[in-house]
């Protein structure tokens, strides 16, 4: 089964607009690589991550060892990309089209762990460059986030939907992610991007207007409108958590408490009227607001030097990753949980997993500040120590817990990352709007590797006491030496500088 061709049509058509209006509207491209040696250097630890990775797949016999080509495709395509100074938005819109053919190119048989295994190697590429001065770090995260949607919601309508309805379903997802493009290319223009609330009526009005009509003429399915609906109200929430983002800073707690409770209860609405399929809808939906107010920033970059992101333009960001990683989720407790009413949190394990994940989250501000560098000077390790310590928590975390616990505590665990992380998220104490990405980065990173690793839950069913207290203690020992190196990269002390 494939899906009507008009829409693929429109997302083609929307992606090319989206690759050339940045250029008509300022954007010049430097087509020479603008890697430093420090991102290089942090390439290497990424590089080396994903090779861990591998041999850790390989050794244990892993269906995902077979991906891997898969994986080393988006970690070279997210750092060959990241290496060209392009207008913000225009690497994820390429990155869009590789997920497209890996994908499978609009089957309805879609090679699931291939698409995982391509978004695991983007956001381990995106991880080891998050550290130190880049031209756009600040807007790296949208480049991750178009092929995360698109992947994501591919792997999940695809699973869930029944034979008659898949196309309905991944229709709405293309038409979703074609307005948010177009739009969010559109609203770069001057005459929009002069008067914020123009922007956002014009770009709410007529994302609706385009949801419906693609509704009534792409997909013919005029009981769907009111999926218009919500297209039009996630592009508006979008505008709205960016101009809360705006508020003067001694506000700020105030502010991000009222934005955690707009995405919870955009996310409860969508949920419930249009269930998980809506979460990814509003997903891309808050992504049209991120036009012009990522050309103002980028602007203001220039001017003033710095790299970081409004907190307005953040939160939009933060808000679109809890939702796609919301839905990857809940392919997890689909595919793995034995109980079909969900995850039962009283239970013993599921119950233990949960604070586990609390924990780790609640820990993660304060890992974050004993990595900050102390100075613009680092050495190797400490350009690179960051997304090691991540990759390696992540790595660790799912692989145990797939072994040591069910399928269901698994769930529990992952669960605590997600609905503790967004808290963290908005209302932790981060030096810099950049690391408030982390831990939802985290949390997706560790949530891909448990899917792709789905293999150790069984091993571990069927392990003995001696083999589980084996592991366990291989496990204390690597834990240990982390602790010690983050400690040691805490301390303050400073190594020869890079050349």
């Amino acid at each position: 089964m494939t899906i009507a061709s008009p829409l693929w049509t429109g997302l083609v058509l929307a992606c090319g607009a989206g690759l050339v209006l940045p250029f008509m509207t300022g954007g010049k491209p430097v087509w020479r690589w603008q890697w430093t040696a420090a991102q290089i250097q942090q390439l290497v630890w990424g590089g080396s991550l994903l090779g861990l990775a591998a041999l850790l797949a390989v050794g244990l016999h892993l269906a995902a060892a077979q991906t891997l080509g898969f994986a080393l495709a988006g970690f070279a395509a997210m750092a060959l990309l990241s290496g060209l100074s392009l207008p913000v938005g225009v690497p994820g819109l390429l990155l869009v089209i590789v997920a497209f053919f890996i994908g499978g190119a609009g089957d309805a048989q879609i090679p699931i762990q291939n698409v995982q295994a391509y978004l695991l190697g983007l956001l381990l590429a995106q991880l080891a460059l998050s550290e130190g001065p880049s031209p756009e770090r600040s807007s790296r995260w949208l480049e991750f986030l178009w092929p995360a949607i698109f992947g994501v919601g591919s792997i999940w309508i695809a699973l869930t939907s029944p034979q008659n309805g898949w196309a309905n379903q991944q229709g709405l997802l293309l038409l979703s992610l074609a307005i948010a493009v177009l739009l969010r290319s559109v609203s770069l223009f001057p005459v929009l991007s002069e008067s914020k609330i123009r922007q956002a009526l014009f770009v709410s009005i007529t994302s609706g207007l385009l949801a419906w009509l693609g509704i009534q003429n792409a997909l013919l399915q005029p009981n769907l409108s009111p999926w218009a609906f919500l297209i039009a109200g996630g592009s508006l929430l979008g505008f709205g958590l960016a101009a809360l983002g705006s508020v003067s800073s001694s506000k700020m707690v105030g502010i991000r408490a009222m934005q955690l409770l707009l995405l919870g209860l955009a996310t409860l609405v969508a949920s419930r009227l249009f269930g998980s399929t809506g979460w990814l809808v509003l997903a891309a939906s808050l992504l049209s607001a991120t036009g012009s107010v990522a050309g103002k920033a980028a602007a203001s970059n220039l001017q003033t030097g710095s790299d970081e992101p409004p907190a307005g333009l953040s939160v939009v960001g933060l808000a679109s990753l809890f939702l796609v990683g919301r839905v990857l989720l809940q392919t997890f407790i689909v595919q793995f949980n034995p109980n079909v009413t969900g995850i039962n949190i009283t239970h013993p394990y599921a119950s233990a997993a949960l604070y586990v994940g609390f924990a780790v989250m609640l820990l993660l501000p304060s890992l974050l500040k004993a990595t900050k560098p102390a100075s613009e000077t680092q050495t190797a390790l400490s350009h690179g120590f960051l997304p090691v310590v991540l990759g390696a928590i992540a790595l660790l975390s799912a692989g145990l817990a797939n072994y040591f616990l069910h399928a269901e505590a698994t769930g529990s665990f992952l669960t605590a990352l997600w609905v503790t992380g967004i808290g963290v998220t908005l209302l932790g104490p981060f030096t810099d709007e950049q690391s408030r990405f982390v831990p939802l980065q985290l949390a997706f990173l560790t949530t891909l590797i448990c899917l792709l690793s789905p293999e150790l839950i069984e091993a571990g069913n069927l392990a003995e006491k001696n083999e589980k207290l084996w592991v366990l203690t291989g496990a204390f020992i690597v834990y240990s030496a982390l602790a010690l190196l983050i400690q040691k990269q805490g301390s303050g002390r400073q190594a020869v500088p890079v050349a």
